[in-house]
């Protein structure tokens, strides 16, 4: 309504200022609305026709019914012709104006000009998410499918942030010039690593951590902190066949000589590790370190197993030199540990013996 009042106050060569007034002819408001209302009818139609033929081919509604959602078919077009007309006849020009305005300012006097800029743009960027009508009908179907774990205010603050910082951005390069591939690249790297590290290598090693440890940590039989790497081991030997079979079912036996490269055992060979360092510390009531082998027994193989995977999406002959070295060195330093850690092997004990 706002936005409708605005144009019907301001005609169009006032609302656009001087610098739009110079580009755009001032149109009559009946055109502008005649405009609004054809475009409004191009994209209602074809919805309702839709409906229609669904009504007599599947869903069989009551007249009723079918009455109902034909008001409300009539509702949005009259809500999206307003809207248009409003928009079309005052608020973008308006935009526009306050735009030139300000960049006018900004690269002419410079200073404190270009902070308003950017803090014009980063409001705009988040209080427009906000008033998406779209964006509040996400939010509230994410909050019930989740349960509430994601709810309503957190999704609308992390995509506010997020347009805000993307206009932000938009808003500097404009200002400064600097390329484009500033942004691109960073973006592209952090999205990257947030795939591979994040969600690919955090979820497998989860999922491995889970099975070998969740199956044995109360065990009896697990009572020397070498136990623990067999059985990190084995759940990851059991988690990369099926995932090799998976493989080879999909893509065919192209894909098998690349998935001789055990990473999912040197992963467990470490995770175990500091899994059996983990349960001793816990046995002798060292809380802290306990905290701290655990985390170690995850991050370790996150990251070992997320650098493997990236470096291999690349596809650059540097990253893939780079892959096996890495591989390499990380499979030569498990086999030593395993032949050092497996002859230093002793039972977890609550009170350890001290040594001279």
């Amino acid at each position: 309504l706002a936005v409708l009042v605005y144009a019907l106050a301001a005609p169009v060569s006032q609302a656009a200022g001087a610098a739009a007034a110079e580009t755009a002819e001032a149109l009559p408001a009946g055109h502008v609305l005649r405009e609004a209302f054809s475009e409004s009818l191009t994209s209602i139609v074809p919805l309702f026709a839709l409906l229609v033929a669904f009504q007599f081919l599947l869903l069989k509604m009551t007249r009723r019914q079918f009455a109902r959602i034909a008001i409300g078919f009539a509702y949005a077009l009259v809500g999206l012709t307003v809207f248009l007309f409003g928009v079309n006849s005052g608020f973008m020009q308006a935009g526009r104006a306050l735009g030139e305005a300000l960049g006018a300012n900004a690269f002419g006097q410079g200073g404190a000009w270009h902070a308003v800029l950017l803090a014009t743009g980063v409001a705009f960027g988040a209080v427009i998410v906000c008033a998406e009508p779209a964006v509040w009908v996400l939010s509230e179907q994410v909050e019930q499918v989740t349960g509430g774990t994601i709810s309503r205010r957190a999704l609308l603050v992390f995509l506010a942030a997020g347009t805000a910082l993307a206009i932000g951005l938009a808003t500097l390069r404009a200002v400064f010039g600097f390329p484009i591939a500033w942004i691109l690249v960073p973006g592209y790297v952090l999205a990257m690593a947030l795939m591979y590290f994040a969600v690919v290598a955090f979820s497998e090693e989860l999922s491995k951590r889970l099975v070998g440890v969740g199956m044995t940590y109360k065990s009896e039989e697990f009572n020397y902190q070498f136990d623990s790497v067999v059985y990190c081991a084995a759940a990851a030997l059991g988690f990369a066949c099926m995932e090799n079979i998976s493989y080879l079912m999909v893509d065919g036996a192209a894909v098998a000589w690349g998935r001789l490269i055990p990473i999912h055992t040197i992963c467990g060979v470490y995770m175990g590790h500091y899994v059996g360092l983990a349960k001793s510390a816990h046995r002798q009531g060292k809380t802290g370190q306990r905290a701290f082998f655990n985390f170690l027994s995850v991050f370790i193989p996150v990251i070992i197993h997320g650098f493997y995977d990236f470096s291999l999406s690349t596809e650059n002959d540097d990253m893939l030199i780079l892959n096996m070295i890495f591989t390499i060195l990380i499979t030569f330093i498990a086999f030593i540990c395993l032949h050092v850690y497996s002859k230093k092997d002793r039972p977890i004990e609550e009170n350890p013996p001290k040594t001279a």
